[in-house]
């Protein structure tokens, strides 16, 4: 089981774009977003969101302002509950049925970020998509779903 924050960072209120980061592998990610170095350097060509797991007895919201902390320091926006999914799906191809991994995600938006960001020690790069754009890029820690989940819930 898995909890997650997500912040969908748009540069103003009724923007589509979305910001995604390329990141920097290191050991920065581990607390930051739960990555290892490895597989911080297996993902680092493809995009993602702003995002990390909960630590126990973390809200989402604290998650959220967590996220903006480390991740995009200096960026003053205010996360605003978007919306929580939930999904389950089997752990490996061919599972039994009741070995299922199950995934809640609290999508925040972040609305009024600059429409450049300074990458910052964690990322290789910072840069806002529109929705057209997204659609032939290598998206990360299948962080296209929660593209998709945000879309479902009002995200252009």
């Amino acid at each position: 089981m898995c909890l997650s924050a997500f912040l969908l960072v748009h540069p103003a209120q009724d923007s589509p774009r979305v910001l995604l980061g390329r990141i920097r592998p290191g050991e920065g990610w581990f607390s930051a977003g739960a990555l290892d170095v490895a597989r911080g350097h297996r993902i680092q060509d493809g995009w993602m969101l702003p995002s990390r797991q909960l630590a126990f007895y973390e809200s989402p919201e604290e998650a959220a302002r967590t996220i903006l902390a480390e991740q995009l320091p200096g960026l003053a926006v205010t996360p605003k509950l978007h919306s929580i999914a939930s999904e389950a799906y089997p752990t490996t191809p061919g599972a039994p049925d009741g070995d299922l991994h199950w995934d809640l995600h609290f999508l925040y938006d972040c609305f009024g970020a600059p429409d450049r960001l300074a990458a910052g020690p964690l990322w290789q790069e910072l840069r806002f998509f529109s929705p057209a754009e997204r659609s032939g890029l290598p998206i990360a820690r299948g962080h296209g779903d929660i593209l998709a989940l945000a879309k479902s819930t009002h995200l252009r």
